[in-house]
């Protein structure tokens, strides 16, 4: 669906629509949209945002399965260096996995990944194109 299609289906944009009003076009489009970024990090980070109990016991619980885990070492690897690419379509189907086998709750893997998710709002003047006026 491109952008047109969408302003001319959606009924919270009727109105904005019919004035012709690309800011509010832009603005009511642009709730909750997202994207996902490259995002690189480290031990540092994982602390900081699981806190120090939580990012700890991942942490160890990342060591110890790395043993018997090449993606997990190598991930591992990344993560000292500061490297490990969170926003990567990989990483995060590994975090998503590792949390479906039970190696950490699946809000640890949603935390994680959600560092490397950011705003993607429509600019008046994407709306200005896929409106053509």
């Amino acid at each position: 669906m491109t952008l047109r299609d969408e302003i001319l289906s959606r009924p919270d944009c009727a109105d904005a629509l019919a004035a012709r009003d690309c800011g509010a076009l832009a603005e009511i489009l642009s709730a909750g949209r997202t994207k996902v970024i490259d995002y690189s990090i480290g031990y540092g980070t994982v602390l900081e945002v699981l806190g120090a109990e939580a990012g700890s016991a991942f942490l160890d619980g990342l060591t110890a399965l790395a043993a018997t885990s090449s993606p997990v070492k190598w991930a591992l690897k990344l993560l000292d260096r500061g490297e490990l690419n969170i926003g990567a379509a990989a990483t995060r189907g590994q975090l998503d996995a590792l949390a479906s086998a039970g190696v950490m709750p699946q809000a640890v893997a949603d935390v994680l990944k959600g560092l490397a998710i950011v705003p993607d709002p429509y600019s008046i003047q994407d709306v200005i194109l896929a409106m053509e006026w």
